[in-house]
């Protein structure tokens, strides 16, 4: 299941582009069961890489239901891919006035195939251990929608609409 969170969009004085154009922000859950949850943000670098989806910034997590309020959150990893180039820049790297070659076709391949995954982990996972799980409490607005706030030492909130996959609590 998809939820979008938010989309967002930068400006900078005297008319310059944004550095980085944010595009798509939302979560993937999986079923309560499997416990894991990813959060997507699609964005662009102007000139760099195409305007809609240039790249993708994916950071997941597990939970576990602790109550019908509160689960605990453990970041596990992210990861850089699906980056799709600009055709200004496809054109540099590969001009058809040039003669292409070997380099270039491996150096293209290697951007499409660009696939960076590390281990993410919160300022509180990094204090006190990588599997310690951040609490989180939900208060429901209705059958439909939550609120997540990060409660203890972590930090954050975050709104669901029709998220159906945790039990509600009234």
């Amino acid at each position: 299941m998809q939820l979008p969170i938010v989309g967002l969009d930068l400006e900078l004085p005297f008319g310059l582009p944004a550095p980085v154009t944010v595009g798509n922000v939302y979560q993937r859950f999986s079923s309560v069961a499997r416990g894991s949850v990813q959060n997507i943000i699609e964005f662009s670098l102007p000139f760099l890489l195409q305007q809609q989806q240039g790249a993708t910034f994916t950071v997941e997590a597990s939970y576990e239901v602790r109550s019908g309020r509160r689960i605990a959150l453990v970041f596990e990893e992210a990861q850089l891919g699906k980056v799709r180039i600009s055709p200004g820049l496809e054109a540099l790297l590969a001009s058809a006035l040039l003669p292409r070659g070997y380099l270039n076709q491996q150096l293209l391949l290697a951007i499409r195939e660009l696939n960076l995954v590390f281990p993410f982990r919160s300022a509180q996972q990094q204090l006190q251990g990588a599997g310690v799980a951040a609490p989180y409490l939900l208060t429901y607005l209705d059958e439909d929608m939550l609120i997540g706030r990060a409660s203890g030492t972590a930090v954050g909130q975050f709104v669901v609409e029709n998220i159906g996959l945790l039990p509600y609590a009234q």
